[in-house]
């Protein structure tokens, strides 16, 4: 059971509580996640046709000048498509990881995006306080608001049972107390200097 700390009368949190929570989430970075597909999308739509232009200039490529300094053509023309897959592939590569790096970075800001004291109110209005001890214990550094990073963490705690685990650490916390206070016996006798 909770202590009086926290009112043991409470219900645990739900999967409501969650959904809620991820729902504000949602609702919050929709444009960092729209303009993150967005870039994805087009990226990917110009660098298909880009590879469609690299293989068909890596096909109609003529080698026949170089047999004047002696070198064999056909040999050429013959490991010709593996060169210009590689060089697709490496560059694919590199563009996947770029747009990677572009998907983090709107995450992280996406993350980092303060929570309106409007929107807070209306989230606190729709999860229960249970889940509220769980969005104060997520909120680690009092002197930053409120941000998606500590919604998210919440939506992770909520369904770690964390606040089970809150109600225990402020039992135990009670049981230190009250072990750590001296107990005075009366049938001690009052020492005298």
């Amino acid at each position: 059971m909770c202590s009086d700390m926290l009112n043991t009368d409470l219900p645990h949190p739900t999967l409501k509580d969650r959904v809620t929570v991820h729902q504000a989430i949602l609702r919050l970075t929709a444009i960092y996640k729209g303009i993150a597909i967005a870039v994805v999308a087009v990226a990917a739509l110009v660098w298909i046709t880009i590879i469609s232009r690299i293989l068909h200039f890596g096909r109609t490529l003529d080698y026949s000048g170089l047999e004047a300094l002696g070198i064999d053509a056909d040999l050429i023309k013959q490991y010709n498509p593996f060169f210009w897959w590689t060089v697709v592939v490496i560059c694919t590569l590199l563009i996947s990881y770029l747009l990677f790096n572009f998907v983090q970075y709107t995450r992280q800001r996406a993350s980092q995006k303060i929570i309106s004291d409007s929107d807070l109110q209306q989230l606190l209005t729709k999860i229960s306080p249970a889940a509220s001890h769980v969005l104060a214990w997520a909120w680690e550094n009092r002197r930053h608001p409120i941000t998606v990073g500590v919604l998210q963490q919440t939506t992770e705690q909520l369904g770690a049972n964390r606040y089970s685990l809150i109600c225990l650490a402020k039992d135990q916390e009670s049981l230190l107390q009250q072990h750590l206070q001296p107990k005075t016996n009366v049938d001690e006798p009052l020492h005298h200097l």
